[in-house]
Parts: structure tokens; sequence; C-alpha cells
């Protein structure tokens, strides 16, 4: 693909990817969870992840609609997006806050959730590249 290259990943429309992805698993979650469909109090996995593959899905096809290059760039750097965003919280608030514990997620679970976001993203972005370029949207 010949528009792989970083120079065509723009910031803007890599953050609002992103953001949208957010947006979009927070709604699928509240949903489920305001229609009585999963407790609130249980953690269940597959439903938080089922939820956030849809989410970086659509975020993703964003970037691809928007952005028209380099989907599988902008996919990635959407995953990528979160790992720095969840480094830099945990950094801030275990600095200012001398009483915060982080609640730790599983090394398992958090490679998972790593790669749905980056694949559901990635799968995402080149179904909206494809869209833009054969001019369908």
């Amino acid at each position: 693909m010949h528009t792989e290259h970083l120079q065509n990943v723009r910031p803007s429309i890599l953050v609002a990817a992103w953001l949208i992805a957010v947006a979009v698993t927070s709604l699928i979650l509240l949903a489920l969870v305001g229609l009585n469909l999963v407790d609130a109090d249980a953690a269940n996995t597959r439903v938080g992840i089922g939820a956030m593959a849809v989410g970086f899905f659509v975020g993703g096809a964003f970037a691809g609609l928007r952005g028209a290059q380099a989907p599988i760039l902008y996919g990635v750097s959407i995953g990528m997006l979160s790992l720095i965003t969840a480094f830099v919280l945990n950094l801030v608030f275990v600095t200012l806050l001398d009483n915060f514990e982080w609640q730790g997620v599983s090394p398992d679970l958090s490679v998972t959730m790593v790669l749905v976001q980056i694949i559901s993203a990635v799968l995402g972005a080149r179904l909206g590249y494809r869209q833009a370029v054969r001019g369908n949207v």
C-alpha cells in the first residue's frame, strides 16, 4: 500500500478518532447497563471487550474516512494512543494523589485489550479508507 507513511497520519484526525472510539465504547456499555442487560457491579470482560471492539472499529472507520491515507498506521496509532493515555493518567494520579491506589489489570487482559483495539481500529480504518478512495461516502 503506497499511502502508509508517517507523514500521512494527521494528529488531529488521530486524536478525534481515538475520542470517538472511547465515546462509542462508553455509550455501548452505558446503554447495556441502563437496559439492565449487564450488571454494573459485576465485571464482565467479554461484554467490555466486545464493546471496545465495536467502538474502536467505529473510531478507525472515522480515521480512514477523514484521513483517506495510511489506514494501517491510523489503526495502530489509535491503539498506541490508548497505551500512552493510560500511562500518563497513571503517572499524574500517582504523583498528585497520595492515597491513590490504581486497580491494575492482569497482563493477559492488558495485551488482549490492546490487540483488540489495534485490530478493530485497523479493520475500521481499512473500511473507511476503501470507502473514501472509491467515493462511496
